[in-house]
């Protein structure tokens, strides 16, 4: 017979909710009644069988995750057995994961982990199983027990995966280990079948970006520099690697490179990646959405990052809007358009209100604050305004950012304090921003 796994999720998934309802079976049976044995008449190979058996027990655990009164062993038990009997299934990793997207890894789950990597332990070769696994334990924070699973899959896999790679790099980073980092990633770039591989320079870019951009005292600013180039680089290389219909995976991989791209100013990289975005879910030119999982705050946040790159004005406000309506609530969202607003002196009050709604949330973010800072300088309030900009300056410790500092000299420079002024825009001018050349023309006016 003929066998169609693609449709059955999706049909088993609809049985457990109908068995919760009472529409199939009647109400709650302590038993599973999807493994009654099949009609001979079916002639099932014994794979195909397995596979039947799997989607059952994981139809019943769905189901009886759906009932509160089920202990959640139970719901353990059926999800294991289906994945005993088919540890080879995409699908049902695929449905795990998604079941195992909140909170609940950490209650219920937390016993199916223990024996899935048991299984996944005793065939490295079933990638999708173990990486199942370690994302469970890089869910739960367990960085080290993730890193020695992953190292012993790697053993016997090699140089094959590049997603085991991706999984133990994210453990070496978050353990702060980046002396195996930096050898990770330097002998996976440098093997002959990874090279331009997409998810290994995607992992080499947000990797060393995000160590130069992290507050680790150890680590000198020369090797901080180092890694800063090698971001950039691996940026650069990811985005000449990215084949949408090959990457076109997890879009907000997608979009944190993007980001990073942007925050360069390396706009036509930059463009190219969501160009592949649009043309696997929106149309040309509208961004008119087709399959809404697409549709995230992250890529509004991206988009309105490259509209304010290129200076398309008119375009930022409507897309920072659309973020905002998806997430009312998000922090980045509103403050960008808080900030933009008073970068533009419109609407001062509702920018006050959207920098100061993103601050409830995140009270010390250097970046949030400097926004209100700017705004009560567009507002005249000069002194509120200064003690907000140095509020954000001493948060930012060693890692200074030269706007900030701009905007500092411009609050001093309002009150009247030109010497404050002075030294703020000339250490301004030790950082790297884009509005250096104005920053020398005000100490220039200054000096004269």
């Amino acid at each position: 017979m003929t066998y169609f796994p693609r449709l059955t999720i999706r049909l088993y998934r609809c049985i457990a909710y109908l068995m919760c309802s009472g529409t199939l079976f009647g109400n709650y049976s302590a038993e599973n009644p999807l493994l009654a044995k099949p009609a001979k008449d079916l002639n099932l190979t014994p794979s195909e069988l397995r596979h039947v058996n799997a989607l059952a027990h994981f139809a019943w655990g769905s189901y009886l995750a759906l009932n509160d009164a089920v202990d959640n062993t139970e719901i353990a038990d059926e999800y294991i057995a289906s994945i005993k009997n088919n540890p080879e299934s995409d699908y049902l990793i695929r449905e795990l994961l998604y079941l195992w997207a909140g909170d609940s890894i950490s209650t219920q789950n937390s016993n199916v982990v223990k024996h899935l990597s048991k299984i996944a332990r005793e065939d490295p070769k079933l990638v999708n199983l173990n990486l199942l696994v370690s994302n469970a334990y890089i869910y739960r924070k367990e960085y080290k027990t993730a890193e020695k699973h992953l190292k012993a899959v790697f053993k016997e896999i090699k140089w094959s995966e590049p997603l085991i790679i991706k999984d133990l790099s994210y453990c070496y980073l978050h353990t702060k280990q980046y002396k195996k980092l930096h050898k990770l990633l330097r002998t996976a770039l440098s093997d002959n079948n990874l090279k331009g591989n997409f998810t290994v320079e995607y992992c080499a870019a947000v990797s060393y970006s995000t160590v130069a951009a992290g507050d680790d005292t150890t680590l000198s600013k020369k090797m901080k520099g180092k890694f800063f180039n090698l971001g950039i680089f691996h940026a650069i290389n990811a985005s000449e690697s990215f084949d949408p219909n090959k990457n076109f995976k997890n879009t907000n991989e997608i979009l944190i490179l993007a980001g990073l791209l942007i925050r360069q100013n390396l706009v036509p990289p930059a463009i190219k990646l969501l160009n592949g975005i649009r043309k696997n879910g929106w149309r040309t030119p509208e961004f008119t959405i087709i399959t809404d999982e697409y549709l995230t705050v992250d890529y509004y946040l991206t988009l309105a990052a490259m509209y304010y790159a290129l200076n398309k004005k008119d375009e930022i406000i409507p897309t920072l809007k659309k973020a905002i309506q998806l997430d009312p609530g998000n922090s980045e969202a509103n403050n960008f358009l808080g900030y933009y607003l008073a970068e533009e002196k419109k609407d001062f009050d509702k920018a006050e209100k959207l920098i100061r709604q993103a601050l409830t949330k995140e009270p010390n973010n250097a970046a949030y604050i400097d926004s209100l800072a700017w705004v009560l300088y567009r507002k005249g309030k000069y002194k509120k305004a200064a003690a907000n900009i140095l509020k954000a300056i001493a948060l930012q410790k060693e890692n200074k950012d030269g706007i900030i500092l701009d905007h500092a000299g411009d609050i001093y420079h309002a009150l009247g304090d030109t010497n404050k002024a002075l030294v703020y825009w000339e250490e301004a001018l030790n950082y790297n921003i884009e509005s250096s050349k104005e920053v020398k023309e005000k100490i220039k006016s200054l000096k004269k």
